[in-house]
């Protein structure tokens, strides 16, 4: 979120994302080293999406 911006964008924002927070880098990480691990072997020809939710349907 832009500093600067009134907080109720913020909270308009955060209300969509199921999670119910902003990520971290510390997000961004966890999925960056799964895809190399065993655990993501089968993970192929994909761009994740790490965003919390916010666009995985609302309902």
């Amino acid at each position: 979120m832009k500093s600067g911006s009134p907080p109720e964008i913020g909270e308009s924002i955060r209300g969509m994302i199921r999670l119910g927070r902003y990520g971290q880098p510390e997000d961004i990480a966890a999925a960056t080293a799964f895809l190399p691990s065993p655990d993501g072997d089968h993970v192929l020809g994909v761009t994740p999406p790490v965003t919390g939710g916010q666009f995985g349907g609302m309902g």
